[in-house]
């Protein structure tokens, strides 16, 4: 009887895991990016992956003392400013959630380990809805999903392609992302999303993605092909994302050369991408036609950048000796790989210029990490099912033998 009992369980196991290894499965009907372009993301069973990496819905901040503490100096953090207020969102703490809802400054605000992208939505654009995590990867990188009308979209796309929303292009914010030791003297006065979240907190004791951000390993298929541009840097290399229109600019961080500057234009638009060679920080900027900058350290070791008619700026475009700063534009980072995979015909800055590619996007990696779980617990169910069912027939026909006889 008990091992009647252990089959059936077994075979419960087995029939929940196969909605996964198939209708769960997402489809792309179209080439991945365009508008219009279709991707499953329900979750028919409702046992596996969707919220399964729980959003912070109702954040709470600390000052960066309080942040200091548990906080050490190779800790990334990212963040923006609302009405001159300064916001900080640690990478360890977005590791664990990967999305936030804050809805009293009414952004989302995400983050995926796998790709390295933090990126910020204003909420407004999605009638102030919440997103949650899909649990499903596009290429490597995390899709969300806005909870009032169950649109999908990818993340570093910043592109709805399921439900209601499907086609919608989201704006995001400009961030700046750096070492913990560097924001705590830029923004001290700054407001950094607290442990305090309603988690446990050891979870953020650990950052478990920092081998990851280094190494050459992707946990999961993406189009990270043997050639050029792909190739070009390390897989894990920082690199910043600029979209301006249809083009896309890269500037991996490895092709600076020291304190630099990167003045290019798109069209009638002026653009300069700062570069803090000590700081690690890449910051671009609109500016005015023809102005033009050098970078120049201070007797204190504090990077300047002096345009034409001698005003003075530092690495986030805030003027030191005019009442006027630098324009700052949308823009965000992410690792090599995922850069080039989702942007493979961008111009991509090298040598001091820019060389461009022209790739045809293959097929898209779509990936249910719950359902490769679901894979092998259905490979070990069957196994232990057949060993079952031996143990089950050697009996039985050790019984007729016995009543044979």
């Amino acid at each position: 009887m008990r091992i009647l009992i252990a089959s059936v369980s077994l075979l419960f196991l087995i029939l929940s895991g196969l909605p996964s290894l198939s209708f769960g499965i997402p489809n792309l009907h179209q080439q991945r990016g365009n508008e219009g372009a279709t991707l499953d993301c329900s979750d028919p069973t409702g046992l596996y992956y969707r919220e399964a990496i729980p959003s912070i819905d109702d954040p709470h901040y600390e000052n960066v003392n309080e942040a200091d503490s548990y906080l050490d100096a190779g800790d990334r953090i990212f963040g923006f400013s609302i009405d001159g207020e300064w916001y900080g969102y640690p990478v360890r703490i977005m590791n664990r959630h990967e999305v936030v809802n804050d809805h009293t400054l009414g952004m989302a605000i995400t983050y995926c380990p796998l790709t390295g992208s933090p990126l910020v939505y204003p909420t407004e654009q999605l009638n102030g809805s919440e997103i949650g995590v899909t649990g499903i990867l596009f290429e490597s990188n995390l899709v969300f999903y806005d909870r009032d009308s169950d649109s999908c979209f990818v993340q570093m796309l910043s592109l709805g392609m399921s439900g209601p929303r499907i086609g919608q292009r989201l704006s995001y914010l400009p961030i700046v992302d750096m070492f913990w030791d560097e924001w705590k003297l830029f923004f001290p006065e700054s407001h950094i999303l607290s442990r305090n979240s309603g988690f446990d907190q050891d979870f953020y004791k650990v950052d478990q993605y920092r081998g990851y951000s280094t190494d050459s390993s992707l946990l999961y298929p993406a189009n990270y092909l043997e050639r050029e541009p792909y190739n070009l840097q390390h897989p894990k290399e920082r690199t910043l994302v600029i979209e301006h229109g249809n083009q896309t600019y890269l500037f991996a961080q490895s092709e600076f050369s020291g304190d630099s500057v990167v003045q290019f234009n798109v069209g009638d638009n002026d653009f300069v991408v700062f570069f803090d060679s000590q700081l690690e920080v890449m910051q671009p900027y609109k500016v005015a036609d023809n102005q033009t900058f050098s970078p120049q350290r201070s007797k204190d070791n504090t990077l300047m950048f002096i345009d034409s008619d001698g005003v003075v700026y530092d690495i986030l475009g805030k003027s030191m000796n005019d009442s006027v700063d630098l324009t700052r534009i949308p823009s965000f980072l992410s690792y090599w790989y995922a850069a080039t995979v989702f942007f493979p015909n961008s111009r991509i800055f090298r040598f001091n210029s820019f060389v461009e590619y022209e790739n045809t996007a293959p097929a898209p990696n779509i990936v249910v990490p719950a359902s490769e779980t679901a894979t092998r617990l259905v490979i070990v169910g069957v196994m232990i099912s057949v060993v079952v069912l031996v143990v089950i027939g050697g009996k039985f026909v050790k019984h007729l033998r016995s009543k044979n006889q």
